[in-house]
């Protein structure tokens, strides 16, 4: 008996961490180049694929932090085969190590980030 209630128990934990990952978007950032010179443009494209469920985060909640330059234009979100994407440009100011984040803060999954490094040269 105690063992069929310790089995039930572990398939209950399973089944739940499994539900949980379900209910994930997926996302991936892609630059044209990254390693470019100080004041050079990077158009980047992040793809948000949304894995199951309807996600409750607008896309405008999007979030996109810079080190070592700035964001040119944010883009606009579009919608292509059942794929969320946006691109927006980049310039690079600073000399050194660079990256952009992307960060969605998902009422349901918490915190969600992708991350691209690159180098800047003078």
């Amino acid at each position: 008996m105690k063992k069929a209630l310790v089995v039930l128990i572990l398939v209950g934990l399973l089944m739940s961490y499994a539900y949980s990952i379900a209910l994930a978007c997926e996302m991936k950032l892609t630059p044209d180049k990254f390693n470019v010179k100080v004041g050079e443009k990077v158009t980047f494209t992040l793809e948000r694929i949304q894995e199951h469920r309807n996600c409750v985060l607008p896309l405008e909640e999007t979030k996109i932090e810079v080190k070592g330059g700035k964001v040119l234009d944010p883009g606009k979100w579009i919608k292509k085969d059942g794929v969320d994407i946006l691109k927006f440009v980049v310039q690079f100011t600073t000399p050194g190590d660079a990256s952009v984040t992307i960060i969605r803060d998902c009422p349901k999954e918490g915190l969600q980030t992708v991350t691209v490094k690159g180098v800047v040269s003078k």
